[in-house]
């Protein structure tokens, strides 16, 4: 690790320990109470949301929360069927043993309505347009983008895409995006959510001609599990923040969970997850993403970046690191535009001229 990116993960970590931990959302309570009382008493009736990564963390904490809220449909995207349905009587039973649900939601043999799962494989292309084919939407009121892995070594997906970019960013993000945009579009008022990490304050987007992609970039390129799930998150964040210039509706933002204790964060961050301590729990770190998607769309920065219901900022400045270390040039931003739209090659993509 070079000194510049060992001054940019220090400056992280500081960031973190003010911001990112449980003492974090305790303090983020006292400055937001009245939108975080909006999460406890929305009424989600007859809006449809789709939740990537549902069945497990944050995600699955998500779709609970939509479903005890009255949502009319909440589909469940997982990679594994079985594990969606898992996740789905678990939500079931603990919504139920709650008491917390609204009325209509009140009956197990309803929610087992609400909550419908979507088998897709948000790395692979092919399976993401099959489920949406499937599924022919017509209203949706939220997309959440939430799908995750990270990746030591790297591996390949059918399609022979590197598995974190093409979850994380290509097809779990942009090309979801896309998919599910005629939808978003034909409902007033909706949003689309890119849960990202703070991880991505690490980086800036390097290009992805400097990234290991195909299988025949291996040995080419270098490859850091960490550092390309973090220029993934990254992208995110510059992918809503173009994308919220192009339409009105959707409102596109992207947020993260803060340091939440979730197997993906134990999983990315080992031994060093000690010092993220005290963690939130899984609904805390979720929270924050649900009053996105039960606030008024007015009440959101189409493009920021948001933490327990606020925004933040998209770079850190500090001593140890400045800002323009993970600030990407305009021409920066517009190679890394053409470059989802030439990986997905899809005629319809959502950065055209639409302002709808």
């Amino acid at each position: 690790m070079g000194n510049t990116q060992a001054a940019k993960t220090t400056q992280f970590f500081f960031e973190g320990r003010a911001r990112f931990n449980r003492n974090g959302y305790l303090n983020a309570l006292q400055e937001q109470p009245e939108r975080f009382k909006q999460v406890d008493t929305a009424n989600l009736s007859n809006r449809v949301y789709m939740v990537t990564g549902a069945n497990s963390g944050i995600g699955k904490e998500v779709t609970r929360y939509l479903a005890q809220q009255g949502a009319e449909k909440v589909f469940m995207v997982c990679r594994s069927s079985q594990r969606g349905a898992d996740a789905k009587n678990a939500i079931i039973e603990e919504i139920s043993k709650s008491g917390q649900s609204s009325a209509r939601q009140a009956d197990a043999g309803e929610l087992q309505k609400v909550l419908e799962v979507v088998e897709a494989d948000c790395g692979v292309r092919a399976s993401l347009d099959q489920a949406f084919d499937r599924l022919s939407l017509k209203k949706l009121d939220g997309l959440v983008c939430n799908a995750g892995i990270l990746e030591w070594q790297p591996n390949f997906t059918p399609e022979g895409y590197e598995t974190t970019l093409a979850t994380h960013l290509v097809f779990g993000v942009y090309h979801v995006a896309n998919l599910a945009l005629p939808a978003l579009r034909n409902t007033v008022d909706s949003r689309v959510v890119f849960v990202s990490s703070g991880g991505m304050y690490n980086c800036k987007w390097p290009g992805f001609r400097q990234l290991v992609e195909k299988p025949a970039d291996v040995g080419k390129k270098d490859f850091d599990g960490q550092l390309q799930y973090a220029y993934a998150k990254r992208g995110q964040v510059i992918l809503a923040e173009e994308l919220a210039k192009e339409n009105r509706n959707p409102k596109f933002v992207s947020c993260h969970p803060g340091w939440s204790d979730t197997v993906a964060v134990r999983q990315a961050y080992g031994s060093s997850a000690a010092l993220m301590e005290p963690m939130r729990n899984a609904w805390e770190g979720a929270k924050g993403i649900c009053w996105l998607l039960a606030a008024k769309a007015t009440d959101l920065e189409s493009g920021g970046f948001y933490l327990d219901c606020a925004t933040q900022t998209k770079h850190l400045d500090g001593m140890l690191s400045s800002k323009e270390h993970t600030q990407n040039s305009k021409d920066e931003v517009a190679d890394f535009m053409k470059g989802l739209a030439k990986r997905t090659s899809s005629s319809g993509r959502i950065s055209t001229s639409s302002t709808t």
